[in-house]
């Protein structure tokens, strides 16, 4: 009779627990869709997208920096060697002319 009364307790105990958790988290519920709150979620979502668009430019412009660099040297490279060939060719019509 004790071990029955005593189950019956436990149970009653838990049922309330569970009712008491499942009022917790509809009040959590309702404070997170209010409208402060959905205003206040949708600034950070905002402000993240907005930190994750910035970031996106920034590392676009240094990869556009980074080419440009790039490209500069390969230009200079290939100046460089342009005048290289027209030297050679000097040299090279030189030496026929006093081969003559």
């Amino acid at each position: 009779m004790e071990q029955e009364r005593s189950k019956q307790l436990e149970t009653r105990n838990n049922i309330a627990e569970h009712e008491m958790k499942a009022r917790i988290q509809e009040s959590e519920n309702i404070r997170l869709n209010s409208p402060e709150q959905r205003k206040i979620q949708s600034n950070k979502m905002t402000t993240g997208k907005q930190l994750a668009d910035y970031k996106a430019e920034l590392e676009a412009r240094q990869r556009r920096q980074e080419s440009d660099e790039q490209k500069q040297t390969n230009d200079r490279w290939l100046a460089e060697q342009h005048r290289q060939f027209l030297k050679q060719q000097q040299i090279q019509k030189k030496i026929e002319q006093l081969a003559r």
